[in-house]
């Protein structure tokens, strides 16, 4: 049985709040066409924030926002949006680990955005894609100064990981480690789109794998750092 957000009318805001303290979700998660909020910070009261965790996939056509804080890690285990799209997803954190973001179909059907903490605590913050097939709509990494990175780490070694989008746009801040993986970024859902939309990437990416860049007939592409192959 999953957890289950059932409070007020469809679309009504569900907050979880702590002052500094973790949130853990154990179970699968069903948010029941309703928004999810989980801030570990108190709405910036306790900036530093703390961990918060799911252990499983979140469905159910909401929009779900984390906040883990300036030292708050954020870890999504299972897939995003497999069963049902999320109608948004928002996270920020320190160090942040993603699983999928859904499948065949978007997992999100609005935007997505992931913005590690810039240069705060033990370590500079971090996101971590741990799956392999990332579908949604308008997706921002952000994992800000180029002591940061963005970690491919889905699979074992060869592993292919995609970024899909519907012409919607891929911004990728920070550098990219491929940890000797596969990357595919295509903002034309595998010619669905034809037109496809902008990819970005505005640091170094390395790695020891392939990246495949298609922004279709009107996407740009866009790499201001070194060590990529783009094909548009």
């Amino acid at each position: 049985m999953p957890c289950k957000w059932p409070g007020g009318a469809a679309a009504a805001l569900t907050t979880i709040t702590t002052s500094g303290d973790t949130v853990t979700v154990t179970g699968a998660v069903d948010l029941n066409a309703r928004g999810l909020t989980v801030d570990s910070t108190a709405a910036g009261g306790s900036a530093a924030g703390a961990n918060i965790s799911f252990n499983q996939t979140i469905d159910g056509a909401g929009a779900l926002t984390l906040t883990g804080g300036t030292l708050g890690d954020v870890t999504i285990t299972g897939a995003t949006g497999n069963g049902t799209a999320l109608t948004g997803l928002t996270i920020t954190g320190n160090d942040i680990s993603l699983g999928n973001i859904g499948g065949a179909a978007a997992g999100v059907s609005g935007a997505t955005s992931v913005t590690a903490a810039d240069g705060a605590g033990p370590d500079a913050g971090s996101i971590t894609l741990t799956g392999t097939t990332y579908n949604q709509n308008q997706l921002t990494l952000n994992a800000g100064a180029a002591t940061n990175a963005v970690q491919v780490a889905g699979g074992a070694a060869a592993a292919l990981t995609t970024i899909t989008t519907s012409g919607d746009t891929v911004t990728v801040t920070g550098a990219v480690d491929l940890n000797a993986r596969g990357l595919t970024v295509d903002s034309t859902a595998a010619g669905g789109s034809a037109a496809g939309a902008n990819i970005s990437f505005n640091q170094t990416i390395d790695g020891a794998g392939a990246l495949t860049l298609t922004g279709g007939t009107l996407g740009d592409v866009t790499i201001t750092g070194r060590r990529a192959t783009a094909r548009r």
